[in-house]
């Protein structure tokens, strides 16, 4: 059994990055994860478009995922695999001030992610 599937059987009323995130903290596994979780939207992808970029949905999920934790968790992931960033903020997501993530979130949902990571990069 892969360590996607493990983490999936443990708790599987949640996506599975959660549950990486939260109980992975080993350098090897946490590669580990990332390659099956990219296999796994190469294979299973829902659309076209992720079968044939899985590693950048991965990036991106991942890195909008530990923009729920704390500075450390997020670090963790971040150093551990650097192509992963916050699909918005990047590697800065705690440099951000409240208002403009905010903000940033209402530009998301109305104009696109890209029109809200130039809101962000306009703040710096």
């Amino acid at each position: 059994m892969s360590l996607m599937e493990k983490l999936q059987e443990a708790k599987s009323d949640r996506n599975v990055v959660f549950t990486a995130v939260e109980q992975l903290t080993d350098p090897t596994e946490m590669k580990q994860f990332y390659q099956e979780y990219v296999a796994h939207l190469r294979q299973n992808g829902d659309s076209a478009e992720v079968r044939a970029n899985p590693e950048s949905v991965a990036n991106s999920n991942i890195g909008y995922i530990v923009g729920y934790y704390d500075k450390e968790t997020a670090d963790r992931w971040m150093n551990t695999i650097p192509s992963v960033s916050h699909p918005i903020f990047g590697k800065n997501v705690f440099s951000v001030a409240p208002e403009d993530a905010f903000k940033a979130g209402q530009l998301a949902a109305t104009e696109g992610t890209e029109k809200a990571r130039q809101y962000i990069e306009g703040k710096k």
